[in-house]
């Protein structure tokens, strides 16, 4: 067992040090034992002597150690270290020696209780029964040995800027724009002057006259037409997916009160016609649940409330309103960035935890590091993550609650249960999250954590469940309107091993991929029932194209103004309803970015009284209703400028592959791919083309990225055609550098910066590194006057002298009077300057003081 915690007082160490079975008894032995540090034998490596905190014959239950009990892990270049006899055992420390000696990287040692064991032996503490070492001691460093972490800057996307402006905008610009020629002292533009108005009034004549005399010629181009239906249809002949945009989602926390323990949320059900219970934003009321009427709910909703309803079904715990973590008797401990596990503190005497795989939690910032103040909390500190592990997972009992998995304590603080939990590696922490207690300036001498765990989390969605009847007034063309809009366009996912069907969401996926979907995936939230004895069921599909005559399928077709049609089939794509049958309509509406609203929002659960669709429980029990993240996904539909801006992109986009550029140009359309070239050649029975890929972060083209890569490019070969990938021969580079530093400045501080200016990694200010594998394809030579450039621009360098500039391992060919190291067409730069790795180039610099 280890921690993902970085603690600034460790004090573990000491707290098991002075553990006795019986702390009366001086003479008492030792309750647990643990490991304290690791020395190696500077003049042979491969012998190490590891000291105990304790004395091991002072121990209680403490057995013989043997090489079994020792297991070393890690490396990068040599692995599999093992120890080997004889293992001396002293009072207070082991020594061992190991086969071989380690490479630059760290390992770790752990103790366990026996060769067919993974758990320490039960006299060694859990949280100190492992150490990380590094056999290389006395190799030189210029740097600090504490590695500087931080977060990289935040990458902000520039917004789209849309330049199209048609029909009554531009008659009222023209005519402005010829007034203002005519008549330059006038400058009036208030909507309330004579003159506005006449513009206004002729070109609102002007837009009726020009739409009524060309109106069928105009809809039949997809440049012309002005009907955002007819830019559908013209889009979806291009083979181009119009967007009707989707409704937003959000996480929404459900505290209970004392008693409120096995309270359901319900969701969704389908096959009882009863939609997910209701949630509102923020309202006069302070109650958390409220008693709404049809009328008066769509009164809410037109007065600008926003209406969430719950996607799938939740169980309340009171122990699930905030926990938190367990720190190991630690103090200010945090969770750094891109953690996936940690610890909750659990209750032995009062409500205990009963998480599962599954649950979903949300982590925040309660209070300030800084100040303890609630109110300087960092908003921006809170993630959503989906349990995948559980350690104790509650039980399920009959009756479908919840019930408490075995207790977990500290065998340091016996008192102290714990639960362990980890997270999908999507959710993993995007920031380092302080965990530890600070003094509340509110509450003299009581500490309280600066970050809590909040469960009862449940996913909603933006949209209001509305029903209406519609009957067929005319077969020959029936195009209904519905009666609200705008309907909801729901994201949906395909689930791998299913039969196919879409589903809302992958209940066991992570918690950043409820809002993750494809284009195509998004259909409109409505159902159409027949009311007769059949009581068939008609489903909506994105277009008719693939319909048979037996397909009870229809088509929501929305206006620019947003009232949306439904389009049935002729009885040749799509079955055309019968005549005098009457559909009962069951569909949401809310749409777009209208429900993309901030955190803390929501505030209140909705019965809805008269629809009998109560949600069935106590609303005396429901403490709180809260929404700690901001709700997301909600995307506008396309408009009329952007569908036939974009739909003629996807008719020209090239779906087949002839010569060798069309191959590297269909590569390069693959998000994994960063450049190809492709090479076609007579291979003496048929054509092979050999696609060199160079991957984006320099990552290997490995056997499973050529298989995809190779099925993806499977449809687009010419028949007789073979393809092979195969990655870029890489170029390592040897570079060394006398530097003059000015004065005034430490020559390793300069030395420092230098080598992550010219490393191959993302900077902590988001700026990549020189020799970044991103930063060079193929054929891109290397110039020295780049390098000095680079060089010179970082602080304290007065001057700079590159002394050698060649391949690794070559004999130099001129390159630096030349002033560049020139590759081949399918050879790619590259320096990683590691000294694991010293074949894939290194850089040095040889720091020197500048004469003044």
């Amino acid at each position: 067992m280890s921690t993902q915690y970085r603690c600034q007082n460790e004090q573990r160490r000491d707290k098991v040090a002075e553990a006795r079975l019986d702390m009366t008894d001086p003479n008492s032995q030792h309750r647990l034992n643990g490991l304290d540090y690791l020395e190696i034998d500077p003049d042979n490596p491969q012998k190490l002597t590891l000291y105990f905190i304790n004395k091991l014959n002072d121990v209680a239950g403490y057995a013989p150690l043997t090489k079994e009990c020792f297991v070393i892990s890690g490396g990068v270049r040599i692995l599999n270290i093992d120890v080997i006899d004889p293992v001396v055992v002293l009072p207070a420390a082991v020594h061992l020696t190991v086969d071989q000696t380690g490479d630059f990287s760290t390992y770790t040692l752990r103790i366990i209780d026996g060769e067919d064991s993974k758990k320490p032996p039960v006299w060694m503490d859990p949280m100190l029964s492992t150490i990380e070492f590094s056999f290389n001691i006395n190799c030189p460093c210029d740097f600090d040995c504490r590695a500087q972490e931080s977060a990289p800057a935040l990458q902000i996307s520039e917004p789209a800027i849309d330049y199209m402006a048609r029909d009554y905008d531009s008659f009222r610009r023209l005519l402005l724009d010829r007034m203002g020629f005519l008549l330059p002292g006038w400058q009036e533009r208030n909507p309330a002057d004579i003159g506005v108005a006449l513009v206004e009034l002729l070109a609102y004549v002007g837009d009726r006259l020009s739409y009524k005399q060309d109106a069928a010629a105009t809809e039949a181009y997809l440049g012309t037409a002005r009907s955002r239906i007819s830019l559908i249809r013209h889009a979806r002949l291009l083979d181009y997916p119009v967007s009707d945009g989707a409704n937003a989602r959000v996480w929404v926390q459900i505290q209970v009160k004392k008693g409120g323990d096995g309270i359901k949320i319900t969701g969704p059900d389908e096959a009882a016609n009863r939609p997910g219970s209701a949630l509102i934003t923020k309202l006069d009321s302070p109650a958390p649940v409220l008693s709404f009427t049809e009328t008066k709910l769509a009164t809410a909703v037109a007065n600008g409330a926003r209406f969430f309803e719950a996607m799938h079904t939740l169980a309340l715990y009171e122990a699930h309103n905030e926990m938190t973590f367990y720190t190991w008797g630690n103090e200010g401990c945090m969770l750094p960035e891109g953690s996936t596990q940690a610890y909750l503190q659990d209750n032995i005497d009062g409500q205990r935890l009963v998480l599962r795989p599954g649950d979903v939690l949300i982590f925040e910032e309660k209070r300030s590091p800084a100040t303890g103040l609630e109110a300087d909390a960092d908003p921006a500190r809170r993630h959503a993550v989906r349990l995948t592990h559980v350690n104790p997972e509650a039980g399920i009992d009959e009756a479908g609650n919840r019930t408490p998995g075995e207790l977990t304590t500290d065998p340091l603080y016996p008192g102290q249960a714990f639960v362990e939990i980890a997270w999908h590696e999507e959710d993993a922490l995007p920031f380092d999250l302080c965990i530890h207690n600070v003094a509340d300036p509110d509450n003299p001498g009581r500490d309280k954590p600066v970050c809590t765990a909040s469960g009862n989390i449940l996913l909603a969605d933006h949209g209001q469940t509305l029903s209406e009847e519609i009957p067929v007034v005319s077969v020959k063309r029936f195009r209904p309107a519905l009666a609200y809009s705008p309907v909801t366009r729901q994201g949906r996912i395909r689930l791998a091993g299913k039969d196919g069907s879409l589903v809302p969401f992958d209940p066991a996926g992570s918690a950043s991929s409820v809002i993750t979907w494809q284009a195509s995936e998004i259909i409109p939230a409505i159902r159409l029932v027949q009311k007769d004895s059949s009581s068939l069921t008609w489903n909506p599909r994105r277009d008719l194209l693939a319909s048979n005559a037996y397909s009870r399928e229809f088509v929501v077709e929305t206006r620019e103004y947003g009232v949306s049609f439904l389009r049935f089939g002729d009885g040749l794509m799509g079955q055309k309803p019968d005549k005098n049958l009457t559909f009962q309509a069951r569909y949401r509406i809310g749409n777009g970015v209208s429900g993309n609203v901030g955190a803390e929002s929501l505030a209140h659960l909705v019965i809805r009284t008269d629809s009998g669709l109560a949600v069935g429980f106590d609303p005396e029990k429901i403490k709180k209703v809260r929404n700690p993240l901001a709700a997301r996904g909600g995307v506008e539909p396309e408009s009329c400028e952007q569908i036939r801006k974009y739909a003629p992109q996807a008719f020209k986009i090239q779906e087949r592959a002839v010569n060798a550029a069309d191959y590297a140009a269909i590569a390069m359309r693959h998000p994994d791919i960063q450049q190809a070239a492709a090479t076609v050649r007579w291979t003496g029975s048929w054509y092979t083309v050999y696609v060199t890929i160079d991957r984006k972060g320099g990552r290997s083209v490995d056997e499973t990225f050529i298989s995809a890569i190779k099925a993806y490019l499977d449809c687009y070969r010419m028949a007789g055609y073979d393809i092979e990938i195969n990655g870029p021969r890489f170029v390592p580079l040897d570079i060394v550098c006398n530097v003059f530093v000015k004065p005034g400045y430490f020559k390793m501080d300069v030395k420092k910066v230098l080598a992550d200016t010219f490393s191959n990694r993302q900077l902590s200010d988001g700026a990549r590194g020189f020799f970044h594998p991103d930063n060079f394809t193929f054929g891109e030579a290397v110039y020295t006057s780049r390098i000095y450039a680079v060089a010179m621009a970082v602080d304290g360098v007065a001057s700079i002298e590159i002394k050698r500039f060649q391949r690794l391992g070559k004999d130099p060919a001129g390159e630096i009077a030349k002033g560049r190291l020139s590759v081949g067409r399918l050879e790619v730069i590259r320096l990683d300057n590691d000294p694991n790795f010293p074949e894939n180039g290194k850089i040095e610099f040889d720091m020197r003081e500048a004469n003044v």
